[in-house]
This record gives C-alpha cells, sequence and structure tokens, in this order.
C-alpha cells in the first residue's frame, strides 16, 4: 500500500528532477538516482483517438499545434500490499 509519505517523497524528488535550476546538482543527482524507489503502482495511458490543429500562435517562429480532443484509456495497477509483521 501506498501511503501519503511514500507520495510525498516521489513527488518532491520529482519536483526536484523537473525544475532542477531552483536546487544544487547534489540535490538533483540524489533525487534522480531515487526517483521511483518507493513503493509504486503502474499504469499505462492509451491514447485511442485524438483530433489535433494548428495553434493560434507559434512559439519561437514554430507552430506545435494543439490538442483538439483526446479519447484515451488510463490502466492503473496498485502496488502489492506490503507483508505485514508479526509478533
Amino acid at each position: 500500500m501506498v501511503s501519503c509519505r511514500d507520495y510525498q517523497t516521489e513527488s518532491r524528488r520529482l519536483e526536484i528532477v523537473l525544475w532542477g535550476y531552483t536546487h544544487s546538482q547534489q540535490e538533483i543527482d540524489e533525487a534522480t538516482a531515487k526517483l521511483g524507489s518507493s513503493p509504486l503502482g503502474k499504469g499505462r495511458f492509451t491514447i485511442l483517438d485524438s483530433k489535433v490543429s494548428p495553434a493560434e500562435k507559434e512559439i519561437e517562429g514554430k507552430n506545435y499545434g494543439k490538442i483538439d480532443w483526446l479519447k484515451f484509456r488510463l490502466d492503473l495497477t496498485p502496488p502489492a500490499a506490503r507483508a505485514r509483521k508479526t509478533r
């Protein structure tokens, strides 16, 4: 079972990895090495259908387009329950 503390730990690590410019190189290296080491479930995101069109505005001279709509399936598998300690 994933606890709130597990979630907070992984969330913090992900934040450091994604926004490294606000952290020291040591923090980034540690977060990168430990990211995903908490008990995790698995997920699969499958795009079934979509419609894209040109964006209304260019970004740095490029038109990356926009997603008009998206049909998807998300399959989630929770992590296996932790073994209970017996006395």
